[in-house]
């Protein structure tokens, strides 16, 4: 989140209005559930019905299964 994410999602830019600088932030996006799937697993995963982040490119497949692992196990706050 911090290398992809927290360029753009700061309290200084926080584009979209979402702010992504702590676990508490982080963790609302993680459990925010749309269609049945997580808001931050639809969006770096490009799903239809969720707005791409990011926006010029798609994160690496392992970089999204460790968020998926991350909210699997209860998106602890580590």
């Amino acid at each position: 989140i911090q290398n992809n994410c927290t360029g753009c999602h700061n309290s200084i830019t926080a584009n979209g209005g979402i702010k992504l600088e702590n676990y508490s932030h982080i963790n609302d996006v993680a459990t925010t559930i749309i269609n049945g799937t997580p808001l931050l697993i639809g969006t770096i995963r490009q799903m239809n019905g969720f707005k791409p982040m990011p926006p010029s490119n798609m994160l690496d497949g392992c970089t999204i299964r460790t968020v998926e692992l991350w909210i699997e196990q209860g998106a602890s706050d580590n």
